[in-house]
């Protein structure tokens, strides 16, 4: 539910600044839904949308979503302690 709020004021706000916070991270591909402002699905990435991101970081496994979360951290997009 929290994540389709969270959507829904995006899509409302489309110039407003927006700053994530989530106690799970990147651990499940399914929690990063509402993560569109990260630029990770879309228009000008490999993937089309949520579906086609989430089936491939599905298919290429945990360590793949580390490594992603390392890009993120690396971008200054993502911090975890």
């Amino acid at each position: 539910k929290v994540a389709a709020c969270v959507l829904q004021v995006q899509q409302s706000l489309p110039n407003a600044r927006v700053m994530y916070c989530s106690a799970t991270g990147v651990s499940e591909v399914a929690h990063m839904q509402y993560l569109d402002r990260l630029g990770l699905w879309g228009a000008g990435t490999s993937f089309k949308d949520f579906a086609e991101f989430s089936r491939a970081m599905k298919d290429r496994g945990l360590g793949f979503m580390e490594q992603l979360a390392m890009e993120l951290k690396s971008d200054g997009k993502y911090l975890a302690r």
